[in-house]
């Protein structure tokens, strides 16, 4: 099974058993996104450069054992584009995370 198939509590399991790297899974999920998001335009800001660089610092053991989780576009971000689904936020970048957004991080 690819890693982007595998559910929450499957990657997680896979990454604690040592059979899959925080880095791994978040290759396959951006493979998939790259492949279906012109399809279905789920994702407003991706940073893949980001994403892969967390990917390695969840290496280490964390409460979300590295899992990715992605951000709805409604909670403030700090350093990345918030849209907030409007265009008249399409420029908008947060210099604060939204609380749930702070805990995600702090968790890893």
């Amino acid at each position: 099974m690819k890693p982007y198939m595998m559910s929450l509590t499957e990657a997680a399991a896979a990454i604690q058993r040592g059979e899959l790297t925080p880095k791994m899974l978040a290759e396959s999920l951006l493979e998939r996104i790259t492949d279906i998001e012109p399809m279905i335009h789920a994702w407003v800001t991706i940073d893949r450069e980001k994403v892969l660089k967390e990917a390695e610092k969840a290496e280490t053991n964390s409460r979300l054992h590295g899992v990715p989780i992605g951000i709805k576009d409604i909670y403030y971000t700090a350093g990345m584009r918030t849209t907030m689904g409007s265009p008249i936020f399409n420029d908008f970048i947060p210099e604060t995370d939204a609380w749930i957004v702070k805990r995600i991080k702090e968790e890893g």
